[in-house]
């Protein structure tokens, strides 16, 4: 039990340490990210007197649904059936800690309770986020399925040996036969689970954005900023440098962070494009230098992403750039002595 103990929390230790610069923002919650989350608070639970907020939930009303709420969670099919074989009623008093585990696991990539109509019942994840509350943070809980996996591979594991037990005494001669079959079907299942034809899909150049840094080569600000889009495979083909965050403001490096609050025109660009602000917003023209003299020279709008329209853009930068309405593209030179090239390109 101490050994036990000693070696998870060592392997939290580690983790922590490996990821603390993302980790220390989902325990303390001091980030815009999660000050924006406005989740709704279906009920709450009380429980040896402490209170959580029910902020996800599955409601149910049919057998149907009630199924469709379990596939929900990605757990293989067939970990059910070992799951299943694990309750056979041999060998309990060693086993029953690990059937119950493995059983409360089943719930843990699941919604924080399941609703009947009147009634409201508490899943393992919301017991989690009881125990730890920035469980509640961590979002995707269909995602958390290692430990189901883990328990239920235990568990069988142990009741197959118990069961293993009897045969040898009730067949001799053949329990081993039975044990291959049974462990040959258990790898079939493993190997089964491996897609033979994965999914592809077929990269394409943007020909917009190879056609404008043809005629100006120099780096691009992606707008928004904080949306990476697929900027970062279409640079394979136009081979410019762009500016554009990795996808979620919690994994951009501190550097990209502070380089774009710093600027006054991309705190200026951003919120263009996060709102449609009745006021224009205004930047320092030593800013844009800046920003030329950092070897950029395009502003690419990905106009689904955006709250303001093109003239919000082309207004705030003073000259006219190259909009493809059906694609939802805009790109604009940053300074203005370069914007003639944008009617070579109609």
């Amino acid at each position: 039990m101490k050994s036990g103990l000693l070696l998870s929390a060592v392997a939290i230790g580690i983790s922590l340490l490996c990821t603390w610069r993302l980790s220390a923002l989902y325990l303390s919650g001091e980030t815009s990210l999660f000050a924006d989350l406005q989740p709704t608070t279906w009920t709450t639970w009380s429980f040896l007197g402490r209170e959580i907020n029910i902020t996800s939930v599955v409601h149910i009303d049919t057998w149907d649904s009630f199924v469709e709420a379990m596939k929900r969670n990605t757990l293989p099919e067939y970990l059910w059936w070992m799951w299943g074989l694990s309750l056979v009623p041999i060998g309990l008093k060693q086993r029953w800690p690990w059937i119950v585990g493995a059983s409360l696991a089943l719930l843990i990539p699941m919604p924080s309770a399941l609703n009947f109509g009147e009634t409201w019942i508490p899943t393992t994840n919301a017991f989690l986020h009881w125990i730890f509350p920035p469980m509640e943070r961590c979002g995707f809980p269909e995602r958390l399925v290692v430990t189901p996996i883990l328990l239920i591979a235990v568990s069988t594991a142990l009741g197959w040996a118990t069961i293993e037990t009897y045969i040898r005494k009730w067949l001799p001669k053949s329990w081993w036969t039975i044990s291959l079959v049974v462990g040959g079907y258990l790898c079939f299942l493993s190997v089964e689970g491996i897609p033979s034809k994965p999914a592809t899909s077929t990269l394409k150049a943007d020909r917009d954005v190879l056609m404008v840094t043809e005629a100006l080569p120099g780096g691009i600000i992606h707008v928004p900023v904080e949306e990476a889009g697929n900027a970062f495979i279409q640079q394979m083909f136009h081979q410019q440098p762009i500016l554009t965050g990795p996808g979620a403001d919690t994994v951009r490096p501190k550097e990209h962070l502070l380089y774009c609050q710093n600027n006054s025109l991309l705190r200026a660009l951003e919120l263009l494009a996060k709102e449609q602000h009745p006021l224009q917003p205004v930047f320092e023209e030593n800013d844009r230098q800046q920003l030329l003299d950092d070897g950029f020279r395009w502003i690419q709008v990905d106009l689904r992403k955006s709250a303001s329209p093109v003239s919000s853009y082309t207004d705030l930068l003073g000259h006219q750039g190259l909009h493809r309405a059906n694609r939802h593209f805009l790109a604009i030179p940053l300074q203005a002595t370069d914007s003639d090239i944008v009617q070579t390109l109609h």
